[in-house]
């Protein structure tokens, strides 16, 4: 869950979803491994193929289209 008003960034070439901070200071891997796949699982395990979209559902979680 994001607060605001941090930022996720869609890396498509590196397979990978980022968390900006607020102040810019800090990135962080949110979602991905960072290699091309097509492996659902927990955030840091799952493997995209050059995903190309985000959408927040109602709770606040985070659904990757790729």
């Amino acid at each position: 869950m994001l607060t605001a008003p941090e930022m996720l960034c869609v890396l498509q070439a590196n397979d990978i979803i980022r968390r900006l901070s607020s102040d810019y200071s800090t990135v962080t891997t949110v979602a991905g491994t960072g290699s091309p796949g097509a492996t659902d699982g927990s955030a840091l395990l799952a493997l995209f193929e050059r995903p190309s979209g985000l959408a927040f559902a109602p709770d606040g979680s985070v659904l990757i289209a790729d």
